[in-house]
């Protein structure tokens, strides 16, 4: 007789996915027990060589990539051309027919065209990064004043003024608008309710200031400190600063805490101080607008032009060079070295910038003097 062997019985069950298709099998019984295998430990010793191919090759190219846009390091080097706009600016509005013409130039048209292509390749902190080197200084200011028939127009820049413009009448006594011109400040016009730096410049010697934030703020009354107490009494020079804010939540804190902004401004210059949301993205390259986090000085004559100007902390001169020097009336010290890069050789030799901008600014106000006299402005 044959004895049948008896084999344990087991329960196979197929697992479904929701198409209806078989995505695994499984047996499962009390009889049916796998099999353990005990296989010794080991320890497994890769190479620096294996770890390095192992990583992968799209973001060694995106670390390439980033190395190659951020900004470099680059010797700081005098104003290189004439900074401003071909077109003489204007401060009342246009008419139907000029915006149509403007709206329809091809010209103007591509020349926006290439700054937004320019502009959408930049990082968004691209001038967080440019802080680094020199403090976000990008030149230093000349020791001259740039000729007349090569200089260009400073474009014009609208808004609401810290304060309201004194009101005295213009046929008072000279001795009389003098007194009240160094109480109150000078007259500032308006046009629309908003004030026009292009308007308040007009037959004007000028110091234009741009600023952004507190940063530049302090940089700004190191230029002009002692160069606006000194010429303030004269009645053709303005100190016009524009708080440029292009930003909606920035805008809304600048005008929330204009009280704060007056306590650190001197009464005089309430009037001349423009808040402006105007868009400034066209312009950046024509002023040398290069980094919006920085300050910027611009010395403009008469006609509205642009004559000099200075960016950064002012270089304080061949007589303050001693290490570590740093005075918040007069300027810093540029860097000889390090993360900040190497200063042009021969370049910072001479005068401060300061010292420039008063040598440059008496120029002016002299040559307007003269032509007051000859009642030729």
């Amino acid at each position: 007789m044959i004895l049948a062997k008896t084999i344990p019985r087991c329960t196979v069950t197929r697992k479904t996915n929701f198409r209806g298709l078989v995505s695994s099998t499984s047996i499962i019984s009390s009889s049916c027990k796998p099999r353990t295998q005990h296989t010794p430990q080991r320890t497994l010793h890769i190479s620096k060589k294996h770890c390095l191919q192992a990583i992968d090759k799209d973001t060694v190219k995106t670390l390439a990539t980033d190395e190659e846009q951020s900004p470099k390091a680059i010797p700081l080097q005098l104003l290189p051309r004439p900074l401003g706009v071909r077109e003489k600016p204007r401060w009342t509005p246009l008419s139907i027919g000029e915006r149509k013409d403007a709206f329809l130039d091809q010209e103007a048209r591509k020349e926006r065209e290439k700054i937004l292509m320019k502009l959408s390749s930049e990082a968004y902190y691209s001038d967080v990064h440019k802080m680094s080197f020199h403090a976000g200084k990008r030149w230093i200011a000349p020791e001259q004043l740039i000729k007349e028939e090569r200089s260009l127009y400073f474009p014009n820049l609208s808004g609401k003024t810290l304060g309201p413009s004194p009101r005295y009448s213009l046929a008072d006594s000279p001795e009389l608008q003098k007194r009240n011109q160094m109480e109150y400040g000078p007259l500032i016009p308006t046009t629309n309710g908003n004030a026009h730096a292009a308007q308040i410049a007009q037959g004007n010697v000028s110091i234009i200031a741009i600023v952004n934030s507190q940063i530049s703020h302090e940089q700004i009354k190191a230029w002009t400190a002692s160069v606006a107490e000194k010429w303030r009494p004269h009645e053709r020079f303005r100190l016009i600063t524009v708080n440029v804010q292009q930003n909606p939540l920035r805008t809304f804190l600048v005008s929330f805490f204009t009280s704060r902004l007056k306590q650190g401004i001197p009464r005089q210059f309430h009037q001349s101080y423009i808040i402006s949301y105007d868009n400034v993205d066209f312009i950046r390259d024509a002023i040398g607008l290069e980094n919006k986090f920085v300050g910027h000085v611009y010395l403009v004559d008469w006609q509205g032009r642009i004559r000099w100007a200075g960016c950064g902390d002012p270089w304080v001169g061949d007589e303050h060079t001693h290490s570590g020097h740093r005075d918040s009336h007069m300027g810093t010290r540029l860097p000889e070295g390090g993360p900040g890069g190497q200063v042009m050789e021969g370049v910072v030799q001479g005068l401060g910038e300061v010292q420039r901008l008063e040598r440059c600014l008496n120029v002016l106000m002299n040559r307007l003097d003269t032509l007051i006299q000859a009642k030729k402005v």
